[in-house]
């Protein structure tokens, strides 16, 4: 913390720009979008193997979409073939 604060107020740190990896906080910068993609990653993997492991995505949403459906076909039978 100490390193980050002297940086700071000595100049060798310009926040426009994004910091070297010679620093302190160049690593803490490089180390975050490093973080930050690997747990994308990892989320990734992670969905997929659920995937892999259920056989569908959502298999609650695909019964509620066959029940709609059946819902629907018997809505046509009822009014003659036009739904609302």
């Amino acid at each position: 913390m100490l390193i980050g604060t002297y940086s700071t107020f000595s100049g060798s740190t310009i926040q426009a720009v994004v910091p070297s990896f010679t620093n302190l906080f160049g690593f803490i910068y490089f180390e975050s979008i490093f973080f930050a993609l690997g747990t994308s990653v990892f989320i990734l993997a992670l969905v997929k193997e659920r995937n892999e492991a259920t056989g569908m995505a959502k298999p609650r949403g695909i019964d509620v979409f066959r029940r709609a459906e059946t819902m629907a076909a018997s809505r046509r039978r009822e009014n003659g073939g036009a739904t609302t």
